[in-house]
């Protein structure tokens, strides 16, 4: 009797590890994805320098964490690599350099 206890209970074990196994493989074929997509974000967000500014598409304000950066308001962003740019046709706006003197 204890031998046929033992081996009813080493084959619902071994349902209950196939069903756990089915599971999961289920749920990670689901969220596989999302994972890799939030992983592929962070990975982004880390590159971004500290300051950066940077455009949104989005209807009103900024992505959430972002703030909304006065001093561009009205303007575009050009991003240059420190040399000093004329534009021909400034009409009086004064520059304003990020960091800078």
């Amino acid at each position: 009797m204890g031998v046929d206890c033992l081996e009813q209970s080493i084959r619902e074990f071994q349902e209950i590890t196939v069903v756990l196994e089915e599971e999961r493989a289920s749920f990670r074929s689901k969220h596989e994805e999302r994972f890799s997509t939030e992983i592929e974000l962070m990975r982004i967000a880390n590159s971004i320098p500290s300051g950066a500014v940077i455009a949104f598409d989005v209807f009103e304000g900024c992505a959430p964490g972002w703030t909304f950066f006065e001093a561009a308001g009205g303007r575009s962003i050009i991003g240059v690599d420190g040399k000093k740019y004329e534009l021909p046709y400034k009409r009086g706006i004064p520059d304003y350099q990020i960091g800078g003197s």
